[in-house]
């Protein structure tokens, strides 16, 4: 893939995901109750990191469609996406687009192939069963292959959908606040807590931590 610019295919691959998606918890022509509407929204909240209250709203008109609750879920979804590229600079989501689909393509390939293996170790077996291997291959060749291409899709989106990356001046607020800290209480510099980097806390009926066998009041605490 030559192109550093994939947001055209992106956009694609979300538009298919999202039909995908709502279509398994709301199938094609079926009636409210045939809706399963709070998988979906766990889904949703899961797998693109998005929350939409689509049980109430559903629940509060039997005039919603399943096309009413795509539009709703596109929309979210694609605000959810837009926030992202304005959090993260257009630029650098662009690369990112590339890196997590090329990253994405070549983990599932390799399970192909694996897959692929394993069938043609057995497709001999389907003549036991009275069908013709070769047809056999093509149509379970060609089914592993969509399906590889449905797990790219849907995978690749939701880890676009998902990541959170950490920004320069993130990093550079972290730091300022861990030296901060440092600042504050120094004793931790040395993986003290602060209770025993302070020996003014210390009971002097302790024994002394030198080591003399002497209570502290009577040893090194007679110079605190």
């Amino acid at each position: 893939m030559e192109q550093d610019d994939v947001s055209d295919v992106i956009l694609a691959v979300k538009d298919d995901v999202i039909e995908r998606v709502v279509a398994e918890h709301i199938p094609p022509g079926s009636f409210h109750e045939q809706w399963h509407i709070d998988n979906l929204e766990k889904q949703l909240k899961n797998d693109f990191g998005v929350s939409v209250p689509l049980k109430s709203w559903v629940e509060s008109s039997e005039k919603i469609t399943e096309s009413d609750v795509q539009e709703k879920v596109y929309q979210a979804i694609t605000e959810h996406y837009q926030n992202k590229e304005k959090e993260i600079t257009a630029e650098i989501l662009r690369q990112v687009e590339k890196s997590i689909l090329l990253s994405t393509l070549d983990t599932l390939w390799k399970d192909h192939l694996a897959a692929m293996d394993h069938l043609r170790q057995g497709i001999h077996l389907r003549g036991y069963a009275q069908k013709n291997p070769k047809q056999e291959y093509k149509r379970e060749a060609f089914s592993l292959f969509a399906s590889m291409l449905d797990s790219l899709r849907h995978d690749t989106f939701s880890a676009l959908c998902l990541i959170q990356l950490q920004m320069q001046q993130d990093v550079d607020q972290l730091e300022a606040e861990r030296r901060q800290q440092h600042a504050m209480h120094p004793n931790r510099a040395e993986g003290l807590p602060i209770e025993q980097g302070s020996q003014a806390k210390m009971s002097r009926n302790q024994a002394c931590p030198c080591g003399s066998g002497k209570k502290y009041k009577h040893c090194h605490g007679k110079m605190a």
